[in-house]
Order: structure tokens, then C-alpha cells, then sequence
């Protein structure tokens, strides 16, 4: 989900640019007597956290919940929310959790470890077909809920390696070593859940109906393809009180439409200005001002699916030559004003440990080579590019297509924009293998660490592996990494993981994100949480001097 940098966290006299912070209609008092109003969008699964696992329902999620770690959005590192300590052993194979007395559901029970075991088997147990079951694997037990053989009965139900110490500690036993496995302990898919949701017969209905969770907001309304609204919780029991009374996060058809609504004072904030905002710096004027520039802990690519039945899609030399023929630096500045920067690897440059020119040759813009690759695959046809038509990627999605078309023109290859009408029609299409052609692919970080792109991307099996890519040896060397003794070690074989991805070349890269998020006036300032590419909710304070 994610989406999600890491890099500074810039706290400017207003804004926060990802994807929360607008503050919109009934009035902003210090108070917290203000509406605020966000670009959203559909969340693709009702809201339970284990199946949450695209950006659109991990806004509302995290705005809704609190796990035991959060990430700092001045620094994206994990600090302590719920938890009080979390002490891994020697090898980082048991991790003993402590947390918090007293911290409340919105239903008015009391969060205990019976409620973190509880939902992290539920999300790891098979037949519920939870979409972030895999970032339960490290944990002992897992394969006799969740068997390889998705058809196999499993074993139980309840994974072996958590163990209850008191209502407020519980163990984690891995079934191997992970440096990494403590930072992710603030993901989505590790939130608790109330005793509520476990009674419930038709849990998709529970969620969609009145989901419980035990953040700073509350669920109120859902309306689809219109807005998701949320309530402030006011006995929230973190110690940053959120300010705003209500969320709404307001669905549109492209992203044109949110900004003409953030322009007439109808949208609070968006996280990203289009294409059309940017040319000529133009949102400076329209905004007089009211914008956030800063590096983001995110990317983009183009993601070719194994599963296509085209022959030449599967030959390396027909990826490596596409993506030479695509002039990342010119689409960066003519149609993102230069609010990207173009990668040279499968990871932002902003994630600790990355190392630099992991893609080669292959990821720079080089005509020549380009056309000679794919004349000697001989294959001629159109490449279509796929992605959602309601969230601004039209414009640039078109110009790749275009330097494609030019660079080997005359070889019979053309690319194409392919819209689906939204990203949650387009989620469905990549989580049930059905993508038509290659297709737009976009990460925000969950934790931070080279391991969560890598994992849930390129390993087999991964959480979030839309292009269904396996390879063993890569799969390998994540696992070495995971059971290193120190950080710098486990930095090495991440690379050497990364190195792997050139031979083959599942998702093309593209370039990572600067960030121009827009807001309104009614805003004074909020910290955005760069790794997420969301905005810290419990941080908006809103101005006074706005109704």
C-alpha cells in the first residue's frame, strides 16, 4: 500500500504533500471544529487491514487505526506508537512486544494482545484470502496456515510462533532470522482488531458497514464512487489529539477535475498536481503559493506481466530495448516540470541502503541500441500500456508511449496508452492475473527498508507481485539479506537482489518523485509522511482565520 519517502519531511507554513491535508468546508477553528476534504478515491476491499493493500484504501485504514510502531514523518524511521519496547533476541529470531494499557477501540474496549494474535492469524490463515497475508510469513507456523499449495487444507488456523505473555505482551517467533522484521511492525497489515470483528458472521459486511479501529479517526459514511467520510475519535488515546472533525476523502473522475475543485475551495488537498498545473510552473500562480515541493519515497515503472501470451513480451532483449527507447529526462521536464527524477534501478534513491546503478545501460536513453534489440527480435505490433484514466497518468503514460513510437519508428513497434476506467477496476485486473497488456506501476513505501519493494514485488509469490515474475536465486539472496547480522550487510545482498532484475527486466523503471502537493487556504500547516506519500493527520492544524 501502500504508497508511500523517507527523505526530509518538509513541514512548510502549511502543507502536507501526500495525501491528507486539505481542510475543506465547515469552518477551521483551533478548536478542531474544521471538515477537511482529500483527494481519494474508491478503496479496492472493504476495510480490513490484512486485505488493505493498495493507497487508496490505506488512507482511510491508517487514518483509522494505530499499530504498535508508527513512522516519523520529519525521518520515515519506525518509533513506538502503541508499543512500549520491542526487544528482538540475539540472532532477531524472537521479538518480545510490550504495548500500551488502556489504549481504546472506538467501540470503548480495551486494545490486548489477544487482538494483535487474533487479527495476524486471521490475515495469515489461507482460506480468508487476505491480500497482505505474506508479510506474515517470517513468522513461525505460518506455512501450517497458509500451505504453498493455495489448495491444500492447512494444518490450523493459528500460527505457532505468537505466544500470549499477559494481556499487554506477547512473543513473535520467526522461523529465521530478519533484521528487517521489526520496522515493519507499523504496516497495515499488523494493526489489531476488536473482538467485535471476529464474532462477526459476514466479516466484508462488518467492514463495510461500520468498521472498528483504534487511530485518531472513525468511520462514518461511505458512498462509492463519491466520497468516504471519518470522524474525529475523541478519546483517541495517542498523545497527538487530531484537530480536524472530519475527513472526507472525496472521489473524482481525473485529477483536472480535483484541481479545478481545489482552485474553487470545494477540495482541501491534493497530493500530487497534474500534468496540466505543472507546465510552466503554472500552479505557482493558481495557488498563489499554496504548494509543497520535496523528494518522496516513491517510483514508478511499467510492469510486464509473465502470464501475457505474446512470445517477444518474455524476451529480455525486447524489455531492455523498450526501455532504452523511452527518454526518461525529457518526459520529466516537459511533462512533470521536473517534479521527477529519472532512476537507474528498481528502488527511489531516497531508501536506506540503496546503491546506485543497479539497471546499467539499460535504464538510459539510448536510440541506437534500442532499435538494434528489437529488430533482432523481429516482432512487430503494438505494446499496449495500461493504467487507470482517473488519476492524471494519461499525459505521461502518452508521452512514453510517443518516445517509444519515435525512437523505433520504422521497426513496427509502436506503445500505446490502454485506459480502465479506475484504479480500483485496475487493482481487480492485476490481482486476478487478468491485465491485458503491460501496465502502470506505482510504490509507496510500507516500511523502510530495501526489503519491501524487493519482497513484494520481485519475490515469488510477493504480497504485491502483480507481474507474477519468480526467480529463485533472487528469492535466495532476499533471505540471506533478511538473516544478516548487521544493516550494512543485509544493504549488500539487497543489492545483489536488485542486480538480478536486469537479466530480465519484470518492470521497466521510470523515475522516482520530487512531489508537488497543492492545499488550500484553510490549511496552516501539517507534516507529511513522506514514505507513506500521506499526510500525518494527528499534525494538521488548521487557520483560524477560514470557515
Amino acid at each position: 500500500m501502500r504508497l508511500r519517502s523517507k527523505v526530509s519531511v518538509l513541514v512548510l507554513p502549511v502543507v502536507s504533500a501526500l495525501v491528507l491535508a486539505g481542510c475543506g468546508g465547515g469552518g477551521g477553528s483551533s478548536s478542531g471544529d474544521g471538515v477537511i476534504s482529500l483527494l481519494g478515491n474508491d478503496p479496492q476491499n472493504p476495510l480490513i487491514p490484512t486485505n488493505t493493500q493498495e493507497t487508496e484504501g490505506g488512507k482511510i485504514v491508517d487514518a483509522m487505526w494505530s499499530g504498535l510502531l508508527k513512522y516519523n514523518p520529519d525521518t520515515g524511521k519506525a518509533e513506538n506508537e502503541m508499543a512500549t519496547s520491542i526487544t528482538p533476541s540475539e540472532k532477531n529470531t524472537v521479538f518480545d512486544v510490550k504495548f500500551k494499557k488502556g489504549w481504546k477501540f472506538q467501540d470503548g474496549t480495551e486494545v490486548k494482545a489477544d487482538n494483535f494474535i487474533n487479527a495476524w492469524n486471521y490475515g495469515a490463515y489461507a482460506p480468508n484470502g487476505q491480500n497482505n497475508a505474506d508479510f506474515f510469513s517470517d513468522i513461525k507456523g505460518y506455512n501450517d496456515v497458509h500451505p504453498e499449495d493455495e489448495k491444500a487444507k492447512p494444518a490450523t488456523d493459528k500460527m505457532s510462533g505468537l505466544q500470549k505473555v499477559n494481556d499487554y505482551e506477547f512473543k513473535v517467533t520467526l522461523s529465521s532470522p530478519n533484521i528487517t522484521f521489526k520496522q515493519k511492525l507499523g504496516y497495515t497489515a499488523f494493526y489489531p482488531m476488536p473482538d467485535q470483528f471476529f464474532k462477526a458472521p459476514d466479516k466484508n459486511k462488518w467492514a463495510k458497514d461500520k468498521p472498528i479501529g483504534n487511530g485518531p479517526y472513525r468511520f462514518d459514511e461511505y458512498k462509492p464512487s463519491v466520497e468516504t467520510k471519518l470522524k474525529r475519535f475523541d478519546q483517541f488515546s495517542g498523545p497527538d489529539k487530531p484537530q480536524p472533525k472530519e475527513i472526507d476523502f472525496k472521489v473524482y473522475q481525473n485529477q483536472d477535475a480535483a484541481y479545478r475543485d481545489l482552485q474553487a475551495g470545494n477540495l482541501d488537498f491534493m497530493e500530487v498536481v497534474p500534468p496540466s498545473a505543472l507546465a510552466g510552473n503554472k500552479y505557482k500562480t493558481d495557488l498563489d503559493g499554496r504548494v509543497l515541493n520535496g523528494p518522496l519515497m516513491t517510483d514508478e515503472a511499467i510492469a510486464i506481466p509473465e502470464y501475457l501470451k505474446e512470445p517477444a513480451f518474455k524476451n529480455p532483449d525486447f524489455r531492455h530495448g523498450i526501455s532504452m527507447a523511452i527518454n526518461r529526462a525529457e518526459i520529466s521536464k516537459q511533462i512533470f516540470n521536473g517534479s521527477r527524477e529519472p532512476i537507474d534501478g528498481w528502488l527511489p534513491p531516497s531508501v536506506p541502503g540503496v546503491q546506485k546503478g543497479a539497471c546499467g545501460e539499460f535504464c538510459q536513453y539510448n536510440p541506437q541500441k534500442a532499435k538494434e534489440l528489437i529488430q533482432k527480435v523481429g516482432w512487430k505490433g503494438t505494446i499496449p500500456i495500461q493504467s487507470n484514466a482517473d488519476a492524471g497518468h494519461k499525459e505521461w503514460i502518452e508521452a512514453v508511449a510517443n518516445s517509444i513510437n519515435k525512437t523505433l519508428e520504422g521497426t513496427g513497434v509502436k506503445a500505446q496508452f490502454s485506459p480502465v476506467p479506475t484504479f480500483q477496476v485496475l487493482r481487480q485486473q492485476e490481482a486476478g492475473k487478468q491485465l491485458a497488456g503491460w501496465t502502470r506501476s506505482g510504490w509507496n513505501f510500507d516500511f523502510p527498508s530495501p526489503d519491501n519493494q524487493l519482497a513484494a514485488l520481485y519475490k515469488t509469490g510477493g504480497s504485491t507481485n502483480i507481474t507474477d515474475y519468480s526467480n529463485p536465486k533472487l528469492d535466495q539472496m532476499l533471505e540471506q539479506a533478511r538473516e544478516a547480522a548487521t544493516d550494512d550487510e543485509a544493504n549488500k545482498d539487497y543489492a545483489e537482489a536488485e542486480k538480478m532484475l536486469v537479466a530480465n527486466m519484470p518492470q521497466i523503471p521510470l523515475w522516482s518523485e520530487t512531489g508537488t502537493a497543492a492545499y488550500s487556504d484553510k490549511i496552516k500547516s501539517v507534516k507529511e509522511n513522506k514514505m507513506k506519500r500521506v499526510a500525518d493527520v494527528t499534525s494538521i492544524v488548521l487557520n483560524n482565520n477560514k470557515s
